[in-house]
């Protein structure tokens, strides 16, 4: 079942998908009913599918209950996406830590190397 919240869209979001001002949908907006105007936890308005289909029918731009699932299908796809790239970011970056501090250690290993034969060394021809 798809959630309730993934429907929601702010006057922004809508916009941007229909391709019209944020301007354009506030005037639309103006003709559905205030009594249960919803907010995200922003504080800032958000639409639900009743009201998008009604500002797409009027701004000309009817979309069926079909494609609007299938862009809801394909906003969570993204969203997963996104979480993967940050988690793949997040490993990358601590396997680059993690490499580095393995440089680290094997420059101090080998200076210490070349410390111990330049000693063993120095001892040998002091004799």
């Amino acid at each position: 079942m798809i959630d309730e919240k993934k429907e929601l869209k702010t006057i922004k979001e809508l916009a941007t998908e229909l391709g019209v001002s944020k301007q354009t949908i506030q005037y639309h907006i103006k003709f559905l009913p205030t009594k249960n105007r919803q907010k995200n936890d922003n504080g800032i308005i958000v639409i639900n599918l009743l009201e998008q289909d009604f500002i797409r029918e009027r701004v000309g731009q009817k979309t069926d209950k079909k494609q609007t699932k299938e862009n809801i299908f394909l906003y969570e796809q993204i969203e997963d996406l996104k979480e993967q790239n940050h988690d793949l970011r997040k490993l990358l970056n601590q396997q680059q830590q993690l490499q580095l501090k393995t440089q680290q250690m094997l420059e101090e290993k080998t200076l210490l190397l070349e410390t111990v034969q330049k000693r063993k060394w120095f001892n040998f021809l002091k004799r």
